[in-house]
């Protein structure tokens, strides 16, 4: 593992760490305030969120087996919105 040998590489090292370590402090400031199963579903789309930013914003080519992962995950975060909606309701009654 070899570390920058320019300025700009250093920046960019820098800049990695940096902003590593405001999305962790980030997380757990959402744990706090929205509850762990809440954050929990926004890190699990996150990986949707980079992949958009890539085709979006670098150009970047989507494959098949990306898009089959998007909508994998897409459907697991609303099979859980519904599970909890008749988890709700179940517990009400």
């Amino acid at each position: 593992y070899l570390l920058p040998h320019t300025v700009s590489g250093w920046w960019g090292f820098g800049g990695s760490v940096l902003f590593s370590g405001i999305a962790m402090v980030g997380f757990f400031v959402a744990i706090s305030l929205i509850g762990p199963a809440r954050a929990t579903l926004f890190q699990y789309a996150e990986p949707l969120f980079t992949m958009a930013t890539a085709f979006l914003l670098l150009g970047q080519a989507l494959t098949a087996l990306q898009i089959v992962g998007a909508v994998v995950v897409v459907g697991a975060l609303v099979g859980e919105k519904v599970l909890r909606g008749r988890t709700r309701d179940a517990a009400a009654h």
